[in-house]
Parts: structure tokens; sequence; C-alpha cells
């Protein structure tokens, strides 16, 4: 048995217990496998009955090994230092692109969902792997599969993203066309048919609106009145003698009147007052905010203005007179009522003489 001896106090330390401590040592700890075969080799010189020369030489490399391992794995914890903060940057730089492409492309619910299981089960299985691994190379071998496997996913779905977004682009494209298209039609109806209701609504003589027209804005001005309670008048307008010009000077000269008074009636008249060609020879104004004093003194301006002014038809000046019958809105009046005093009012004024405004009684 081979011993080592020792002075002051003197003692017999016995190799084999020294060589079984040093050997059970290499198995504390996981060893390397860069440094497996130096392991190897020092516990073959331990147990082959190194001399005491040998055996010092066998522990000062034994400590250099130790010194050199630990020196290993303080780099190796450096490293994977280093490598968690690369993925974690890389994995936040694809969450970034995933989120940017999903807000870009409006990433469907169903297909983020699968990508967001996808990359669950990868970093689940990854951590799971990692705690397994007993070295860097195996832990960076599996992160490296697992980042491409990731990289894959959300390219594949990325690529299929891209797909749907071009193809609902073109769908958007030919739906915007098609409304356009729609729109242009929409706008040349709406025109058409604004051509076709101010045909319709308006006098093809006198170009004044006509009784549908009147009918239209007196429902709309009783309304107003009702909910305002502010004055309202009606005025009835009759050309005098209009038959006799009709078969004196013929239907020419009568049309020629018709317009001469349509050009006329509105010249003392406010935008807010309502002008219309009721039928043959009558016109009728609607005058709002208006007491039918007030409108007695307004048809009056007009009358005289339309009684100073003269057609000519037949190479002959024809005077031309005008009489109106007016009726105010009050309590619980209708359309029907108003009307009929106004008109009696007309009546009396041509009875009268013609050639002059009356006020409903």
């Amino acid at each position: 048995m081979n011993v080592f001896k020792k002075s002051a106090p003197e003692r017999i330390i016995k190799l084999d217990e020294v060589i079984l401590q040093l050997t059970q040592l290499f198995n504390v700890f996981v060893i390397p496998p860069a440094f497996e075969p130096q392991v190897l080799h020092l516990k073959s010189q331990l147990q082959s009955n190194p001399s005491a020369d040998l055996f010092k030489a066998i522990v000062n490399n034994y400590i250099q090994l130790l010194a050199d391992i630990k020196k290993h794995l303080h780099l190796e914890q450096q490293e994977t230092s280093q490598l968690l903060s690369s993925l974690s940057e890389q994995f936040t730089e694809l969450g970034l692109k995933a989120s940017g492409a999903s807000y870009a492309a409006q990433l469907s619910a169903q297909q983020r969902n699968l990508l967001d299981e996808s990359v669950s089960t990868q970093m689940s299985d990854l951590q799971k792997k990692s705690s397994e691994a007993t070295t860097l190379d195996t832990l960076k071998q599996l992160v490296t599969t697992r980042l491409v496997n990731i990289r894959n996913e959300i390219q594949v779905h990325l690529i299929n993203q891209e797909q749907q977004r071009q193809e609902t682009e073109k769908q958007l494209h030919e739906l915007t066309l098609k409304l356009k298209a729609l729109d242009a039609e929409s706008t040349e109806l709406k025109l058409k048919l604004s051509i076709a209701y101010n045909k319709a609504s308006r006098d093809t003589l006198t170009n004044l609106p006509n009784r549908r027209a009147y009918e239209e804005a007196i429902s709309i001005e009783i309304a107003r009145w009702q909910r305002y309670q502010s004055p309202l008048s009606l005025a009835i307008w009759d050309i005098d003698l209009f038959k006799k010009i009709n078969d004196t000077y013929g239907h020419k000269a009568g049309d020629h009147t018709l317009v001469h008074i349509a050009t006329l009636l509105p010249q003392h008249c406010r935008k807010t007052d309502f002008i219309a060609r009721f039928g043959g020879e009558e016109f009728v104004m609607l005058l709002p905010n208006t007491t039918e004093q007030s409108a007695l003194i307004l048809a009056n301006k007009i009358r005289k203005l339309i009684e100073q002014s003269s057609i000519s038809a037949s190479d002959e000046k024809i005077s031309i007179t005008i009489s109106c019958g007016i009726s105010q809105f009050h309590a619980n009046d209708t359309e029907e009522r108003v009307f009929e005093r106004a008109d009696k009012a007309l009546y009396h004024a041509k009875a009268n003489g013609r050639n002059q405004c009356i006020i409903a009684e």
C-alpha cells in the first residue's frame, strides 16, 4: 500500500483513500464534454498506482483542470446570458412583426389564435426541453430548432395573410368600382328625378310653380303656422278680362299676357313668399309672417305695377289689370276655408269693377 509520511506531527496518509476521494470528486458535478478526455486520462493515471512524483503532477493537473472547468463554466454562463438576451430580442422582433402584420393585414381571429397556440406550444416545448438539456450545445440546438420552426410558421402565416390581403384588396377594388358606377348611376338618376320633379312642379308656360307645387307648399306653411302661430296670408289673383284678350288678339297674346304677369308678380315679394300659377289665368301667393293688412299693401303695389304695364299684340299696346282676394289664416282654419274666403273676396273685387284688391270678410 502506498503511503506518504509527514512530520510535526507525523501522520501517515493512505494514497488509496486520496485517489478514491479525488475520483469521487469528479462524479460530484457534471463535466463539460470538452473536458471529459482529460478527466478520463487523470482517472486512469490515479488508478495506475502512481509514484509520489507522478501523483504530485496528477494533483497539479487536477487543480488546473478544475480551474479550466470553472473558467469554461463562467464563459458558458456569459454566453448563455447573451443567448437568452438575443432570444428575447428576436422573439420581441417576431412578435412586433406578427403584430404589425396582424394590424396591417387585419388578421382574422381564428388564424391569429392558431398562430398563438402554435407559438405557445413551441415555447412550452422549448422550456421543457431546455430544463432537460445538460449542455449549452444542446440548448443552442433546441433553441435554434424551435426558433426556425416559429419563424417558418410566422412566415407561412404572413404569406397566407398577404394572399388574403391581396384578394381582399382585389375584392374591395372591384367593389369600389361597382360603388362608383352605382354612385354615378345614382347621381344621374337623382338628376333625372330632379329634372322630372322640376318639370312636374313647374308651369311650362310661365316657369312658375304649378298647382301641385302649391299644394306641397301650403301644407308646409300651414304646419309652420300651426307650430309658431305666426301670421300667414293667402292671395288669389285673376287677370281681368283675360277671355277677351284671347278672343280679340288670339291665344298667343293670351300666353304673352300670362308670361308678362308671371314676371311682374314677384317684383315686390320676398324670397320666403311663394307664387304659383294655379290654373288658367289664376295665380296664388302664400305670404308667411304677413297679416292680411300687410298683404293688402303688397298686393296693391303689385296691382299698380301691372296696371302701369302693357303688352304688344297685333301692333297694339294692350293694357292689363288684375284683381286679388286676400284671406288670413285664423285659429282652427283649414286650407279649404281660407281658400274659399279669398276666392269670395276675389269675386267681390271683380264684381266691384275689377283692378282692385279686397280682404275677405
